[in-house]
């Protein structure tokens, strides 16, 4: 812990405070071994604190975890709307182009799989693998982006059928 602290000294970083209840972890024990501690803490250069003094930090309610989540309040600027906007841009960008990319590295693993199951030998057989593993790491990643997209767009949208359904129900 002091190697922490030592670091977070040279880097100039402090502790912004919190509002409500200062304790973000608890031991969950449901006997005399019960323990809270304000362990999680939002911290900022003193630059930072100066372009964005109107801040508040707050704990939020824990769903699962033995940690609170914490959420910071601050105003922005124009100014700072507009880097936030342009870095969304540019994250939508770079997410489009990997997303690009890592298709294309999935069918060009799937024609080196191929390539090398057409010919296999005990000599290829651990190349194989690592081809597999590889491309099965890319193709889970897919899956979790697409499950990810389709759930976000159910909440979004709800179930399309839904309205049809109860007009005929009722």
């Amino acid at each position: 812990m002091v190697c922490f602290r030592e670091a977070l000294d040279q880097c100039q970083l402090y502790d912004l405070g919190f509002r409500g209840d200062m304790y973000t972890w608890s031991d969950k024990h449901e006997d005399d071994t019960y323990t809270k501690e304000r362990l999680d803490r939002v911290v900022a250069n003193p630059i930072w604190k100066m372009r964005f003094s109107n801040y508040v930090v707050e704990g939020l309610v824990t769903r699962c975890s033995d940690h609170k989540p914490l959420l910071m309040h601050f105003d922005v600027g124009e100014e700072v709307r507009g880097m936030l906007e342009s870095c969304g841009n540019a994250l939508g960008r770079w997410n489009r182009q990997k997303n690009s990319k890592q298709g294309n590295e999935v069918k060009l693993l799937s024609g080196q799989l191929k390539k090398l199951q057409d010919n296999e030998d005990q000599f290829q057989t651990s190349e194989v693998k690592n081809l597999q593993l590889r491309q099965g790491v890319l193709l889970e990643q897919e899956d979790v982006k697409w499950r990810q997209q389709a759930k976000r767009n159910w909440y979004k949208g709800g179930d399309s059928n839904t309205s049809y359904f109860h007009a005929y129900a009722t």
